[in-house]
């Protein structure tokens, strides 16, 4: 299993639009990302908390879990299609769901 994070703030041509073609745009992504139902699921999304510590720049995130990096890289490049990257400044963080042990094994032995 593979988790997805994104991490995303509206660009100007985002605020260019106004709210009816914001909704549109927004609903003909979700339509278009559906046909991945059932190979990555959304664990939660949200407003970035700006006070935490080392947080990072975007305003919005997403969590996903994924059955493979490939259905990521599917919905990613979907994503780009659909011109999600015209209106949104993004940052994906993707990579297998492992143990703690594991990765820090890895750190050590660095």
């Amino acid at each position: 299993m593979h988790l997805f994070i994104e991490l995303w703030s509206p660009k100007a041509a985002w605020g260019d639009l106004n709210q009816e073609q914001r909704g549109a745009f927004i609903s003909k992504v979700a339509g278009a990302i559906s046909r991945f139902d059932d190979e990555i699921e959304a664990i939660g999304w949200g407003d970035t908390d700006m006070e935490i510590d080392a947080s990072a720049p975007q305003k919005y995130f997403a969590v996903w879990r994924a059955k493979s990096r490939d259905a990521v890289k599917g919905m990613t490049e979907l994503l780009r299609e659909l011109d999600w990257y015209v209106y949104f400044d993004q940052s994906n963080v993707v990579g297998l769901s492992e143990t703690p042990d594991a990765v820090i094994a890895r750190m050590i032995a660095l």
